[in-house]
């Protein structure tokens, strides 16, 4: 609930009724409480404003007089909306340039912000954004990134990275750079992530990190545009059981995939079917009836020794 119940407050109830008609009495079970006339939003933020009122920090004494030439100038806007940092991601520049017409900024400030999503390129954007700015920590990340190139470079992988200054990310965690793949034949990332050094501390274990998710689906997509041909995967074992085997091979599979073994169970074949199927020569058929499991496995293991060449 975003606000707090006071005394004589119309509210309107959402509950679940229970009555005992032996003694008479009804209880209601509320699952929601919503202040009638305004909205549950609207006043819990009229509540917090007068809190904070009645705690002197919308006084004049914490106000600070707005220089006439400021070192630097902030742009704030929602964490969850981020108007800004979407339109830059999205090179939105019409949207952009309304949008910071409407907050009424100096006009140098609004030409820096507007260039900074079209810096992709090569390490001579890093150049240009140098020119944009005189604030320190935006100076030592572009630092920072002259850095990871050279360690790219090194690598022998800097042809195949691209900056981009207005890549942003949705999530707000991000304390560092951030980064996209991207692959040919494929009009989006199949990978993202960036680095996260203040996540872990939410779950106990700070320290500094970085990661990424890479899309599978994406990644075979990308594949297969590019004409790459992926064989059927064939399993280590194919096994196969007769009527009432199915317990035993149930059993006898987990075995084996215990010990990395790759098994895939047919069911309702014979073991004259199993040996007509095709697979290939290194892959081992069994077919297991109602004896006990104990009494294959020795038969197995030699049949793998013998795939081996042991």
């Amino acid at each position: 609930m975003f606000f707090a119940i006071g005394s004589s407050m119309k509210v309107i109830v959402k509950a679940r009724v229970s009555s005992f008609p032996r003694t008479g009495a009804v209880q209601l079970y509320v699952s929601e409480i919503i202040p009638d006339g305004a909205g549950a939003l609207n006043l819990a933020f009229e509540q917090l404003k007068a809190k904070l009122q009645a705690e002197g920090l919308f006084s004049e004494r914490y106000k600070k007089p707005i220089p006439s030439c400021p070192d630097s100038i902030a742009l704030v806007t929602s964490p969850t909306g981020a108007a800004v940092r979407d339109m830059m991601a999205h090179k939105n520049a019409l949207d952009m340039q309304l949008y910071l017409d409407r907050l009424s900024i100096e006009a140098d400030v609004s030409r820096r912000l507007m260039r900074l999503p079209q810096l992709f390129g090569d390490a001579a954007v890093l150049d240009e954004a140098e020119q944009l700015t005189k604030s320190p920590k935006c100076l030592g990340a572009i630092a920072h990134l002259r850095q990871v190139l050279s360690i790219l470079q090194d690598y022998g992988c800097a042809d195949c990275v691209s900056i981009d200054l207005g890549l942003t990310q949705q999530a707000n965690y991000y304390s560092g750079v951030v980064f996209h793949g991207l692959a040919a034949e494929l009009g989006q990332p199949l990978l993202s992530g960036g680095r996260y050094d203040g996540l872990p501390a939410q779950f106990g274990r700070p320290m500094p990190a970085t990661g990424f998710a890479l899309s599978l689906k994406l990644t075979l997509m990308a594949l297969e545009r590019q004409g790459e041909t992926f064989a059927p995967p064939v399993p280590d074992v194919i096994l196969s059981f007769a009527p009432g085997g199915l317990r035993s091979a149930i059993a006898y599979a987990h075995q084996l995939r215990d010990k990395g073994v790759s098994v895939a169970l047919l069911y309702g074949l014979t073991a004259e079917e199993l040996a007509d199927q095709g697979i290939k020569s290194n892959t081992i058929r069994l077919s297991i009836g109602t004896e006990h499991i104990d009494d294959i496995i020795a038969d197995l293991e030699a049949g793998f020794a013998a795939v081996r060449g042991e």
